[in-house]
């Protein structure tokens, strides 16, 4: 499998984690006042309030996950792979690594290297809600490099929530990182 060509010792995975609440509050009009100064959560109110409070996949995580990957010497010695069904989440947990926690994007093999895996194109109408609003919230989209829409474990790897996923249609964001080769700023943790 295309994947093991980069993954020679270790793989730390972080998949599907429960997103966060999509951080756009939207304007609601109250019936008693008719003012526009009140504000409502979109989506679940019992997802973390945001990716800073309540969140699984933390800054300290990630650096646990860098320091899990490095050998004795503090070389690169592993990769993390990264997927989500939610964009915003991806892009986030994307960033936040590269960053803020000394990764770097390892390119995802080409199509032709995963031929086996099919991947359906998607329409606008096909995406999850959420995306569409953190598309409409000009939110940085999952796609170019070090993105792949192809799944890079084999199928006998995939998660109850990929399959789901690759059935009902829904896109999945995925990246590999590997531990950042130069040292990049530390990060406070509280």
């Amino acid at each position: 499998h295309p994947l093991l060509f980069f993954c020679k010792s270790k793989l730390c995975m972080i998949q599907f984690p429960t997103p966060f609440r999509l951080s756009a509050m939207i304007e609601t009009e109250q019936e008693e006042n008719k003012t526009n100064d009140a504000t409502e959560w979109r989506g679940n109110a019992q997802l973390p309030s945001n990716a800073d409070n309540g969140f699984m996949v933390t800054r300290d995580l990630l650096q646990l996950a860098n320091k899990a990957l490095r050998n004795e010497n503090n070389q690169y010695h592993g990769n993390l792979l990264l997927q989500s069904n939610c964009e915003d989440v991806a892009v986030w947990m994307k960033r936040i690594a590269c960053e803020e926690c000394s990764f770097d994007v390892v390119l995802a093999p080409s199509s032709d290297d995963i031929a086996s895996s099919r991947v359906p194109t998607l329409s606008t109408e096909s995406l999850p809600k959420r995306t569409l609003d953190w598309i409409a919230m000009g939110g940085q989209r999952a796609k170019g490099e070090g993105w792949s829409e192809r799944p890079l474990l084999p199928r006998s790897g995939a998660t109850e929530t990929e399959v789901a996923c690759i059935l009902n249609g829904t896109p999945v964001h995925r990246c590999l990182l590997s531990p950042s080769h130069e040292k990049k700023k530390k990060v406070k943790f509280q």
